[in-house]
């Protein structure tokens, strides 16, 4: 007997679906509104970028592709 790879899940009720929807939501918000530690790491990495702007007189907004590819190589000599 060959069994099926990819079996065929059982439908869920209108009731698990609103469940799921409403639990979904609420990842969904969180995840916009971001975790506390994540906010810092973003500000910090943010802060960091502004200096090396800065430091090598590029301008950081808008970046271009030789900005991002400058500062990544910089991260990497830095063991980042």
């Amino acid at each position: 007997m060959k069994l099926d790879p990819f079996p065929v899940p059982v439908s869920p009720t209108m009731d698990s679906l609103a469940g799921l929807s409403e639990q979904t939501a609420r990842y969904v918000e969180a995840g916009l509104q971001g975790a506390p530690n994540t906010a810092r790491a973003y500000a910090s990495d943010l802060r960091h970028f502004t200096h090396w702007c800065l430091a090598n007189r590029v301008e950081m907004v808008p970046a271009t592709v030789d900005t991002l590819a400058g500062y990544v190589t910089y991260l990497a000599d830095a063991g980042r």
